[in-house]
Formats: C-alpha cells, sequence, structure tokens
C-alpha cells in the first residue's frame, strides 16, 4: 500500500469489521492515510468490485 510502512500494520488475532479468521489465517489492519486513499483512487477509480464490504 503506497505512503503506509509495513510497520504500521497490526494484527488482528479476534478478527475486524466481522471478519474472523480460519486456522492459520491472520488478518491485518492499519490506518490509511489520505494520500494513500487519493492514490488508490486515482489508479482504480470508483470501482464498485473493490468494495469487499460495507462497514457500518
Amino acid at each position: 500500500m503506497p505512503h503506509v510502512a509495513s510497520a504500521d500494520w497490526l494484527s488482528e488475532p479476534d478478527g475486524a469489521f466481522g471478519i474472523t479468521p480460519e486456522s492459520g489465517q491472520t488478518i491485518y489492519s492499519t490506518m490509511i492515510p489520505a494520500a494513500a486513499q487519493a492514490s488508490v483512487m486515482n489508479e482504480f477509480g470508483e470501482d464498485e468490485n473493490l468494495l469487499a464490504a460495507e462497514i457500518p
């Protein structure tokens, strides 16, 4: 992910956003800065297929 250091990603052993990891899986999360969001939007646009789930 552009503009996000690898050290900024943290493990979520109990899951996150309603996603529960299966045995052997690890979920990582991070705060995505505005510069990274803009970079992704510039590259992919508003492709609805990129939205895996709605976050309440």
